[in-house]
């Protein structure tokens, strides 16, 4: 699997009323780049583009002349600006232009190429990009997003509705990772596997804390997801059997893209009319990129329209709506690294465990220092001492329980919840304030819990009777003030749900503090299983580490 290091192009958006024009139609532009020359090649994009432009024709009503394909040596920065520049003219008011790029990314963070493009701005890398000592030459080369691809945005935006994905690095300043090849790198080499040294809290410490403000979103019906986080690596998935169940089609494609693929063939869940929406997609693509990968897929949209959030992904219905649904593996799958026989004889004895060669939900690796239980996208869900057998094996008794709640979704749902770290973070380190905004597209009664990495259960909302109400659609509920982050580190999951009718429940949980092993559990997994009338969920993973 490819590595890349992502951030982000601040692409911005809002959503267009429902009532379209009679002329009104979906339009596309799919551009993958994977035969460079100068740099890494990559595998992914050609597939990511073809089976992209197959599932828009098949299932979402795109007509095939609307969609224009660039693909590897068609994917010049020539190209590629007069294709999108073009649309303003090929387009007409009101029509839905979907603009997706899948390609290697860079930006002024990057530390191999230094090339100064601003702060908050990244780049995409055409095909014909070389690698010279000439970092001029190198920045015309490029298509940067503050100088290239925002002028035409803004264009766009003023009477179209825009959906911009980016499958690359820097993605959520623009754009996958610049890699050069060894005989030309400067500074710290990356790697093409997941066995690299650089560890995730290396990646985030790279890039430092900016001391300038980020600039306001400057699009108003443009809706953006990119591939990562900064200071993430997003991923190349070059062998389909790597995650479960394999890749979209058993092809190469990039991590997010697979994601996006699997999401709008119906797994994203849709509503009773049929259709996916924008903040279902994202978090459906969140959810699956985190489980696999350590990267966090960005959204970016026009925060005084909230209702973008809602609306339908290219205003229309899929074609086979709810047909890809799937029920999660019931067991807990766990790997054995250098685990004694006894230990592993003990751990396969616990109820709904099955030991796995691949495809697992935990890997325990056992060393000279103790054991470490880690999730499939290398995340460290807990670690514990030598000596400390019988706390490993409570730990995965509890996460056979947890894992009811954590793969707990609603295959169909008629609104959506979203939430996030404050600072939009997803690795958090000793020290640190804690701060969770959520918002829901409906008035609904949220219940927000928070699993730590030992295990336990804490109800944060709601905490008090003040707070058993509904909660308005669109209103962000910010609460900055969380706690620090203190050991034991690990993985935690935030779990919000939200309820259009009052759950018979929720005053129990109430601020409860709990474990698996407790009945506030049955209530809770009661709760969520039996509410009536809507209901959503989404999921969030954050990664905790010492100084």
């Amino acid at each position: 699997m490819k590595k890349s290091v992502c951030i982000m192009i601040l692409l911005g958006m809002v959503v267009l009323t429902s009532n379209y024009t009679a002329m009104a139609a979906n339009r596309a532009v799919l551009i993958g780049v994977g035969a460079y020359s100068s740099v890494t090649p990559l595998f992914g994009p050609p597939h990511d583009v073809a089976a992209l432009k197959e599932l828009l024709t098949r299932s979402w009503g795109f007509d095939p002349a609307n969609i224009t394909t660039l693909v590897d040596e068609r994917a010049t920065k020539a190209n590629i600006l007069k294709t999108l520049n073009d649309l303003s003219r090929s387009t007409s008011p009101d029509d839905f232009v979907f603009i997706y790029f899948s390609g290697h990314g860079t930006s002024a963070h990057d530390r191999d190429l230094r090339i100064d493009m601003g702060t908050f701005t990244g780049a995409l890398v055409p095909v014909e990009f070389s690698v010279n000592s000439d970092v001029e030459d190198m920045k015309r080369r490029l298509i940067i997003g503050t100088r290239d691809l925002k002028p035409i945005f803004q264009k766009l935006d003023n009477n179209r509705e825009l959906f911009v994905v980016f499958d690359c690095c820097y993605s959520g300043q623009s754009v996958r990772d610049l890699e050069i090849p060894l005989s030309q790198r400067k500074g710290r080499p990356k790697y093409l596997d997941l066995s690299s040294t650089l560890t995730r809290e290396d990646a985030d410490r790279s890039f430092g804390t900016p001391t300038a403000a980020e600039p306001a979103f400057p699009y108003h019906n443009l809706f953006f997801i990119s591939a990562a986080n900064k200071g993430e690596e997003a991923k190349d998935i070059l062998i389909p059997d790597k995650i479960p169940g394999g890749t979209y089609g058993r092809e190469p494609h990039g991590a997010l893209t697979d994601a996006l693929l699997k999401g709008l063939s119906g797994k994203a869940g849709t509503n009773g009319q049929g259709f996916i929406t924008k903040e279902g997609l994202y978090q459906y693509v969140l959810r699956e990129v985190k489980k696999n990968f350590r990267q966090t897929p960005q959204c970016l949209y026009d925060k005084s329209n909230p209702g973008v959030l809602s609306q339908p992904v290219f205003r229309s219905a899929l074609n086979r709506p709810g047909s890809v649904q799937t029920k999660p593996d019931a067991d807990l799958k766990i790997n054995m690294v250098n685990v004694s026989a006894g230990l592993e004889a003990t751990i396969a004895a616990v109820k709904k465990v099955r030991l796995v060669k691949d495809e697992y939900d935990l890997k325990l690796t056992q060393a000279s220092t103790g054991y470490t239980l880690a999730l499939l996208n290398g995340d460290m869900l807990s670690s514990h001492p030598s000596g400390a057998e019988e706390d490993v094996v409570k730990r995965i008794a509890l996460q056979v329980e947890l894992k009811k709640l954590i793969d707990l979704a609603y295959p169909t749902q008629d609104f959506d919840v979203s939430m996030n770290i404050i600072g939009r973070k997803s690795l958090l380190k000793e020290g640190e304030d804690v701060g969770i905004a959520f918002q829901t597209t409906a008035d609904s009664y949220p219940l927000l819990i928070n699993i730590d990495c030992s295990g336990n259960i804490s109800v944060i909302y709601p905490g008090s009777k003040d707070e058993i109400r509904p909660w308005p659609k669109g209103k962000e509920y910010h609460q900055p003030n969380l706690g620090k982050v203190k050991a034991p580190f690990g993985t935690e999951y935030m779990k919000l749900f939200a309820f259009k009718d009052k759950p018979d429940g929720l005053a129990k949980l109430m601020g409860q503090s709990f474990t698996p092993s407790d009945d506030f559990f049955r209530i809770l997994l009661d709760t969520v299983k039996d509410a009536k009338g809507g209901q959503a969920q989404s999921t969030l993973e954050v990664l905790t580490y010492s100084k």
